[in-house]
């Protein structure tokens, strides 16, 4: 009897040194688990951060690129009293927008003919 009762703790002494390493290493798991998915996010967030602030600086680029076409355009009617359409296509075709400006689709010159000077504007044309 003695004997079996040796036996008995011995297999209880087995199963909670067992249940014990169990329990310590599903805790250990658990814990890496959590830890591995809070940095996989944080890491996922700041790649997002930083391709969103890479994407807002390119718009704002862009958008600056087109601004100073727009300006461009407005010197070149300020440094002139009459822009004639040859000059204004020599001018645009100087800024290579199609090359730089894929956004741009027209850029038109537009004269304000009064209805008297009609007839000879187009004549002129």
């Amino acid at each position: 009897m003695e004997g079996h009762r040796r036996q008995n703790r011995a297999n209880s002494s087995s199963l909670f040194v067992a249940g014990f390493v169990f329990v310590l290493l599903a805790g250990v798991s658990i814990f890496l688990f959590f830890y591995t998915r809070s940095t996989s996010l944080h890491d996922a967030e700041v790649a997002f951060e930083l391709a969103a602030s890479d994407t807002a600086t390119r718009v704002e680029n862009r958008l600056g690129d087109y601004l100073d076409l727009l300006v461009n355009l407005r010197a070149l009617f300020a440094a002139s009293d009459d822009v004639r359409r040859d000059e204004f296509a020599a001018y645009v075709g100087s800024l290579e927008v199609n090359e730089r400006l894929h956004g741009v689709q027209a850029i038109e010159f537009v004269s304000v003919v009064d209805g008297l000077e009609r007839d000879d504007f187009i004549a002129s044309v």
